[in-house]
């Protein structure tokens, strides 16, 4: 009888066990009028025949899946479902149907040359002469491989001419990426010294103060559905008329020189299993990034840099979310760095709240962000009865409130002078208001205090392609 009991309770344990077991006979892909199957796939964290475990159910599966293709800004809309097979049991169909985005974006230019729009609105008094105009043409999807094609045609502050184009699937799996990019611009007032913490802005005569050449290319391996590997070479060739060299910055190159001209190497190796990598909901991020400028065709310029960079994102209910996100940059060749080669905090993504004015320089940095977030509002709004263009009639709308504290730190080791927020810790907090349109664009907007007690409203965007 003991055994007996003994066996039963075996089997009914194994049948559980089992039955959270389940296997996927087909995936089923429509709504994909242009994009390949593959580009779809590629994203999705199981592929047919493959056995899944369903412990937690499907909602967990089904959401996350979802969300890593709305970050890859393709679709407006994705739904995703399992169905089981009536005819063989614990096999199920997955259905995914996809609202495609608008991918061709033939649009005028017409933006700011400074480096934030808040840097232009308090500082720069909003003058108009320093507008970009003309014409760029951007493909996200050309040939339906999520290939990126961009021409750019630009007058105004900064003449511009540049074509970029990356192509995600130089082999049949999608594991090897291959991109290519030719840019040249000049200008006729360049930023050529920090004082104060603030950029210095010079012209002369109405010449061209300086002129950028940029030719690359890189190789991608993406070796699984979250890590991926970048190996970059690049020409520059920079200069500056003798004006700026010699009586504006005679560090701008260093020694008074007019031009600098080196090859580079890159390798980026990225972690990513966020969702929705434009406003993360969940997952972490890692980035490193080992730099080595001047290749020793050219002796014009000699540096070595490696930088690290970690994000992780909690949430509950997809409600409320916290994050912090760090990253450490340092030099390892300890030569004195020319003026034009010392950027640290102020560019890109390496912008602390509240600073959004200043510019800190220094060959060394690292920096802290936390914040939390909470998504009060999300809802999806059918407006085909009066738009009928199909990649914006669905309109999916989220709105987020959330709190920040930013802290960070830049080694300078000669321009010090004038410039008294590096070598110290430096720090920004305050509240954010975010607006997030089609999974794909975000608006923001913060009131931002810094270590000085200065607080100022500063605007902010992103488009996820």
């Amino acid at each position: 009888m003991r055994i007996s009991l003994i066996s039963i309770l075996f089997f009914t344990v194994l049948f559980k066990i089992s039955a959270q077991e389940i296997l996927i006979d087909s995936i089923i892909i429509t709504g994909n009028k242009r994009t390949k199957e593959r580009v779809i796939l590629r994203e999705l964290t199981f592929k047919a025949k493959d056995s899944l475990n369903i412990k937690e159910g499907f909602e967990s599966i089904v959401s996350y899946n979802e969300k890593r293709l709305l970050s890859i800004g393709l679709f407006n809309h994705v739904k995703i479902s399992f169905t089981e097979d009536p005819n063989h049991g614990n096999e199920y169909n997955v259905h995914i149907v996809v609202n495609e985005n608008w991918y061709l974006f033939p649009s005028p230019i017409f933006e700011l040359a400074d480096r934030n729009f808040n840097l232009w609105w308090y500082e720069l008094n909003r003058d108009i002469t320093r507008v970009n105009y003309g014409l760029r043409g951007e493909h996200v999807n050309l040939t339906g491989n999520r290939d990126k094609l961009t021409l750019t045609a630009q007058l105004g502050y900064t003449r511009k001419l540049e074509l970029k184009y990356h192509f995600p699937f130089l082999d049949a799996k999608g594991n090897w990426t291959a991109s290519f990019n030719a840019y040249y611009s000049d200008v006729k007032e360049m930023a050529y010294k920090t004082v104060g913490n603030k950029t210095q802005f010079g012209s002369y005569n109405d010449e061209v103060m300086q002129t950028r050449i940029r030719i690359g290319g890189d190789i991608g391996y993406r070796q699984n559905l979250y890590l991926s590997h970048i190996f970059r070479l690049e020409f520059h060739k920079n200069t500056i008329n003798d004006y700026a060299a010699t009586i504006l910055n005679p560090d701008y190159f260093l020694n008074s020189d007019t031009k600098i001209e080196f090859f580079f190497f890159n390798y980026t190796l990225f972690y990513d299993n966020r969702e929705f990598r434009i406003f993360p909901e969940a997952g972490d991020y890692f980035h490193l990034n080992f730099k080595k400028e001047g290749l020793y065709i050219f002796n014009d310029y000699d540096n070595m840099s490696l930088a690290l960079e970690y994000e992780k994102y909690f949430n509950y209910k997809s409600k409320l979310i916290w994050n912090f996100r760090g990253k450490v940059k340092a030099n390892l060749i300890r030569n004195k760095l020319a003026f034009a080669n010392n950027s640290a905090f102020g560019w890109g993504e390496d912008l602390l709240r509240g600073y959004d004015l200043y510019a800190i320089d220094g060959s060394d940095f690292a920096y802290l962000k936390l914040g939390i977030n909470y998504k009060f509002f999300e809802r999806k709004y059918d407006l085909s009865n009066v738009l009928h263009v199909s990649q914006f009639n669905k309109i999916d709308l989220k709105l987020y409130f959330g709190i920040g504290f930013d802290s960070g730190y830049v080694n300078e080791r000669d321009y010090i002078e004038t410039n008294n927020f590096s070598n110290r810790i430096i720090y920004g907090y305050g509240p954010s208001f975010g607006l997030m349109l089609y999974n794909t664009y975000l608006f923001s907007i913060d009131y931002s205090w810094n270590h000085t007690g200065e607080g100022g409203i500063f605007v902010r965007n992103k488009i996820s392609f």
